[in-house]
């Protein structure tokens, strides 16, 4: 997770495994890109992911890639 995303705003932190994308289960890196993909910048997605034992879910909208 980079500093200034919209996952490192929204809480996401370095360890924290996203399970699924707007309730798609995400089945690898791949696939996650892949679901990240089919949206458009300022769009808000529903991102559950787990933290330790603990599964949460937020929403992030999605900003401009800066790579």
């Amino acid at each position: 997770v980079q500093d200034g995303t919209s996952a490192s705003s929204a809480g996401l932190k370095v360890g924290d495994v996203i399970t699924k994308v707007d309730g798609e289960k995400v089945l690898s890196i791949a696939h996650l890109r892949y679901l990240l993909y089919k949206h458009s910048v300022g769009e808000t997605i529903k991102v559950t992911y787990v933290r330790g034992t603990a599964e949460k879910t937020i929403d992030i909208e999605l900003t401009q890639n800066r790579e």
